[in-house]
């Protein structure tokens, strides 16, 4: 274990015994279950049946509409199998740990969607079965070590060489093996998945290193604000405000809101929120998630009170 960024909301979806089961150990344990059930239906010569449920789209176009879930636990025992485990394991705890449950479930049934779509897309035209004897969730689980080398970039993972080159260099051989074979198929699935896998991370709040996703933001339509009325007492003076915020966070923190006003803590809060809608709440430190947290308690029983009266 890494021992880097954790999530709050990295927990357990329960224990098994004393063994926390995580999305990540329950991935792997499904993937293997498969493989070993592949390998004893192969071995009774349930060929046709396996085949079944390949991503064919011939089969697929005629109702074979199950293929788009089955495909992904297509695993033929290998020993590329056994590494690919380890990587989703290693990288993928390390993934689910840095943006939580909910984030790591949204990323990974994004890469598992977005592989078919693509390959209905491309069936149009010719027909395409996937995968051709691999591991129908390799690239799946290779565009999460891109997640994790894009929330890493700089740690040493093989020697002295940091995850962001190992990405590189990974991404750079499969796109010169599948350029080489004419494998059109299978490159014009590797860069969709790789650039979907660097939107959802940014939409969970790591860094936009390649100011990609902020592009695709500025290009989306942006919500129409109602304009404040005069005199509302909801207009603020920009600057004033902005140091107040501040010296408000600064004081919350040293002093866990307790130095806050009740009337003052929606101004505290604000800064917070703006960070979260412009960045995910992963990019809320240890300890501005407490001072939310306390600040939003303090209003619920300031509300209550003036409830009661």
């Amino acid at each position: 274990m890494l021992n880097f960024n954790v999530s709050d909301e990295y927990t357990p979806l329960f224990y098994a015994g004393r063994f926390p089961v995580y999305v990540t150990t329950l991935l792997v344990a499904a993937h293997t279950t498969a493989m070993i059930l592949f390998a004893l239906i192969a071995g009774f010569g349930g060929d046709t049946f396996l085949g079944w449920l390949t991503l064919t789209t011939p089969e697929l176009f005629n109702g074979a509409l199950w293929q788009p879930i089955t495909y992904l636990f297509v695993q033929p025992p290998s020993l590329w199998f056994l590494i690919q485990m380890a990587m989703l394991y290693v990288f993928g705890r390390e993934v689910e740990r840095f943006l939580g449950r909910a984030a790591f479930i949204r990323l990974y049934v994004a890469l598992a969607i977005t592989l078919p779509v693509l390959v209905v897309m491309y069936g149009l035209a010719t027909p395409v079965v996937y995968p051709e004897g691999g591991s129908g969730s390799s690239l799946v689980h290779f565009a999460l070590f891109l997640a994790f080398a894009l929330i890493y970039p700089t740690l040493e993972i093989i020697w002295v060489i940091q995850a962001r080159w190992v990405a590189v260099a990974l991404l750079g051989l499969y796109s010169l093996v599948y350029f080489a074979a004419q494998d059109w198929v299978q490159l014009g699935l590797l860069w969709p998945m790789t650039f979907v896998a660097y939107i959802m991370c940014c939409q969970s709040g790591v860094t936009d290193r390649f100011g990609i996703y902020t592009k695709l933001c500025e290009w989306m339509p942006a919500k129409t604000k109602e304009p404040v009325p005069v005199g509302s007492g909801t207009r603020r003076e920009p600057v004033r405000a902005a140091a107040r915020r501040s010296q408000q966070v600064n004081v919350a923190k040293a002093s866990g809101v307790d130095g806050i006003e009740d009337g003052d803590l929606h101004e505290l809060i604000d800064p917070l929120l703006d960070k979260i809608a412009a960045k995910g709440i992963a990019s809320l430190t240890h300890k501005e998630r407490e001072v939310l947290e306390k600040a939003r308690d303090r209003l619920l029983k300031a509300e209550g009170q003036s409830k009661s009266r």
